[in-house]
C-alpha cells in the first residue's frame, strides 16, 4: 500500500485541503485525516479513487517511491481511456458493417430485379 507521506506531500504541493480530497473520495474528512496523519492504511478502492482523481500522481512513486511524484500519464487511467476510445470504435465499425450489409441486400434485390426484367425482354 502506499506511503502516507507520499500522498500527503503529493497532496500538499497540489494544495488539496483534506475536506476537498474527502469529499471527492466519497469519504468522511476523519478517514481523510486518518491517511494524512499515517493513524490508516490506504484501501484499495481508495488508492484507486485517488489515481482517476489525479492522473498526473505516479502509481509507482506513491506505492514504491521509485521515480517522481508528478509523472506525465497515470497507467490505470490511460488504459481506461484506451478500452473507451477502442469501445467506440467498435461501436462505430459494428455500424459501418451493419450499414454495409444493408446496402448489400438492397443491391442484391435490385440486382435480382433488374435480372428478372432483363430475362422478361423489358
Amino acid at each position: 500500500m502506499p506511503d502516507n507521506k507520499r500522498l500527503n506531500e503529493f497532496l500538499v504541493s497540489k494544495g488539496v485541503h483534506t475536506k476537498d480530497l474527502a469529499q471527492n473520495l466519497g469519504i468522511t474528512h476523519g478517514a481523510v485525516s486518518s491517511l494524512r496523519s499515517g493513524r490508516n492504511k490506504m484501501s484499495f478502492e481508495t488508492l484507486k479513487k485517488v489515481l482517476e482523481l489525479y492522473p498526473d500522481l505516479c502509481a509507482n512513486w506513491l506505492l514504491r517511491g521509485e521515480g517522481q511524484p508528478n509523472c506525465q500519464k497515470n497507467i490505470l487511467t490511460d488504459s481506461r481511456q484506451e478500452i473507451l476510445v477502442k469501445e467506440q470504435e467498435l461501436e462505430m465499425l459494428r455500424k459501418y458493417v451493419k450499414v454495409q450489409e444493408e446496402l448489400i441486400d438492397f443491391l442484391k434485390k435490385n440486382n435480382a430485379e433488374l435480372v428478372k426484367r432483363v430475362g422478361e425482354g423489358k
